[in-house]
């Protein structure tokens, strides 16, 4: 899975472009919440285990990661119960660009979950189908996670998780900066950034895997 780090660089890039003066100080934030909510499964199912694990995870294959918050059904449904909570103070010709905007940042998520090309893969489109689908050319850092409190903020200190991090700033930071100077130059340089990013973390995938 990516990183809580590389979800909320990815929200930030989303909603940079479609910021404007009508969007309160709120929607940032809304953005970032749409963009880490699927990985709740990961605190449930540490604190209610036994057979909400296999709930969470559509099958108990797993840990309870990677289930039903990770289809793109949860992820339409999360962002349009957020839109409609948070659409108040909104006028109407941001509306539509704000809400596929944040659709768009929900659905990345399981993408990029499934980027990492390692676990138990992605069932995209359950409850229409079970499959699971596996990426077979990784592009994205894997995250470090545990099963307790401690087990976590100890996993964020390693070496592997601080390379993630770092290659998750190369691939998403430049997409932030460009929403947010809106030029095509700043695009095209985000581009060629962000691709090289996706190299390096295919890289790191081989290497870890060797």
């Amino acid at each position: 899975m990516s990183s809580t780090f590389g979800h909320t660089l990815a929200a930030f890039a989303a909603y940079e472009a479609v910021r404007g003066e009508e969007t309160a100080r709120r929607w940032p934030w809304v953005f970032v919440a749409v963009a880490n909510l699927p990985d709740l499964d990961v605190p449930l199912a540490a604190l209610l285990g036994g057979e909400w694990v296999a709930r969470l995870s559509l099958g108990g294959e797993s840990d309870g990661h990677h289930g039903f918050t990770h289809t793109l059904f949860f992820a339409l449904v999360a962002a349009t119960a957020a839109f409609l909570l948070a659409r108040r103070g909104l006028p109407r010709p941001p509306r539509a660009r704000v809400a596929v905007a944040l659709a768009l940042t929900a659905l990345l998520h399981p993408v990029l979950d499934w980027g990492v090309g390692r676990g138990v893969g992605i069932r995209f489109f359950w409850p229409l189908a079970d499959h699971r689908y596996f990426c077979a050319w990784p592009f994205v850092p894997t995250a470090y996670y545990g099963h307790s409190l401690g087990e976590f903020v100890r996993a964020q200190f390693g070496g592997a998780a601080l390379a993630g991090f770092a290659l998750e700033a190369v691939i998403f930071g430049p997409w932030w900066c460009a929403a947010r100077r809106r030029s095509a130059p700043a695009v095209a340089l985000a581009a060629l950034v962000s691709a090289a990013g996706l190299l390096a973390a295919h890289a790191q995938a081989l290497w870890v895997e060797n």
